[in-house]
């Protein structure tokens, strides 16, 4: 399981983000998580026209609160 699950699921009722036995992760692993999930991630100075690609499989990707209008527009391939 990577960080994003532990820390955006945590506390959820429905949560899978859960130790090996089934015990709830302990609030200060969860916070620490979620501070190491800020000290590696990079922050993109979009501009109009960038374009970005990405390996799926080998990054851990999401995106900050953004304001209207926003554009998605996504391929997949193998």
């Amino acid at each position: 399981m990577w960080f994003n699950t532990v820390v955006g699921m945590y506390g959820k009722e429905h949560s899978s983000a859960t130790m090996a036995d089934g015990t709830e992760i302990p609030e200060h692993v969860v916070r620490r998580c979620g501070e190491i999930i800020e000290e590696e991630s990079i922050d993109f100075d979009w501009k109009k026209g960038d374009v970005l690609f990405l390996d799926n499989m080998a990054l851990l990707h999401g995106r900050r609160p953004s304001l209207p209008p926003r554009k998605v527009l996504v391929a997949t391939c193998k």
